[in-house]
């Protein structure tokens, strides 16, 4: 999903400026005096050809877009109701492991107590539980 996201906002970033692009060549063009048409066409056409880019790239955040609103997100609400199933489903790997609890977990705290020499760890979960 982060890939996608990361495809996403490189083609917007090209977007936005092929669109910069064609404003600039527009003003050249529009500044340019009428009586000299040769560098008239030239910028006629340099304003032409960076429409065409804002559409090729309006054309690829398209697809990119729709990309994105076609890959689902996965249903965790079974998962939650058995973790355990999940863990230890034969074939799943120590990676798999460090991505599901990854998903889950939003941050863990480390709290020293001196009194009893232990460690007492926070779980923030995602779904704003704390363990």
């Amino acid at each position: 999903m982060e890939v996608q996201a990361e495809q996403r906002r490189i083609v917007d970033l090209e977007l936005q400026q092929a669109r910069y692009e064609a404003t600039l060549a527009e003003r050249r063009y529009a500044a340019c005096d009428p009586d000299n048409r040769l560098i008239a066409a030239q910028l006629e056409k340099s304003w032409e050809s960076a429409l065409q880019r804002v559409q090729a790239c309006q054309r690829r955040f398209d697809a990119v877009d729709q990309t994105l609103s076609a890959v689902a997100m996965p249903d965790l609400g079974g998962l939650a109701q058995d973790l355990s199933a999940a863990w230890d489903a034969p074939g799943v790997t120590m990676r798999t492991r460090q991505q599901l609890l990854h998903t889950l977990v939003q941050e863990i705290f480390a709290d020293p107590d001196e009194k009893t020499r232990e460690i007492v760890l926070t779980i923030h979960w995602r779904g704003g539980q704390h363990s």
